[in-house]
């Protein structure tokens, strides 16, 4: 049985790490197999206060998206979310609905 995916997905682990040679790291996903999907062309802005991430994408052919991310100190998921949220409140603007996908998805469903 395959698991479940929830959609109310509120964070996730991401591994990144920097990569000395593209060209070379490309052939060698080439080799193991792997083909490109799409490609992504985004222009980022990131702000950041002392718990709180704002990131400003503009993506082409998507269009223009923010992210807020908490990078504090709390006591549990439920804790930052409470936070996070209370923080976006303050703010007093109005946003779209989020979006629990990456860009890829987007733009796959988009030209589909």
């Amino acid at each position: 049985m395959a698991p479940r995916r929830r959609r109310d997905k509120t964070h996730a682990d991401e591994y990144e790490t920097p990569i000395g040679d593209v060209e070379a790291t490309r052939k060698a996903f080439e080799a193991l197999g792997f083909t490109p999907l799409i490609t992504v062309d985004k222009t980022r802005e990131e702000w950041r206060l002392p718990e709180v991430e704002v990131v400003f994408d503009h993506v082409e052919g998507a269009g223009d998206f923010v992210e807020f991310e908490f990078k504090g100190d709390a006591e549990n998921v439920a804790d930052a979310t409470a936070r996070l949220e209370k923080f976006i409140a303050d703010l007093g603007i109005e946003l779209g609905e989020p979006i629990n996908r990456g860009y890829p998805h987007i733009l796959l469903n988009r030209t589909t």
